[in-house]
């Protein structure tokens, strides 16, 4: 079902999105979803939820291959686009208008996004190591 959802988001966008399409696409009784989500924004989020393990996966990948590499949170960023480029789809639902309440919560320390959470630990690990460095070198000017 998430995965129709998710096709059907790549070809008509979240405007066009019902559950109902969803039953229809899936070949059951338009009452099925229901049995599952309450409504629209809750099927959202569960492909929401369904998305970021992928991409989680893919960017905890590339923090292992480069650990300890300078160039660690630019091969981050690449993972990050191509994984959309490939899958144009799951970027649309996870950046669309109904998700830009869970978007405000990154300032939030209680934010559970298990892929941000691999870049922040990535970018606060370089951190640690690059701004001591340039501290001295600013004192020694």
């Amino acid at each position: 079902m998430l995965h129709q959802g998710l096709c059907i988001l790549a070809e008509y966008g979240e405007e066009k999105l019902s559950l109902r399409e969803v039953a229809k696409h899936c070949g059951v009784s338009s009452a099925a979803p229901y049995a599952h989500f309450k409504n629209k924004n809750e099927f959202l989020h569960a492909i929401n939820y369904y998305v970021i393990p992928e991409l989680t996966e893919k960017l905890k990948e590339t923090e292992k291959n480069y650990s300890g590499n300078k160039s660690l949170i630019i091969e981050l960023g690449l993972t990050y686009i191509l994984f959309f480029l490939k899958k144009p789809n799951y970027f649309s639902i996870l950046f669309s208008q109904s998700n830009h309440t869970e978007a405000i919560l990154l300032d939030n320390s209680d934010y559970d996004n298990p892929a941000f959470s691999v870049l922040k630990h990535s970018a606060e690990s370089i951190f640690e190591n690059f701004l001591p460095l340039q501290n001295k070198n600013i004192i020694s000017c």
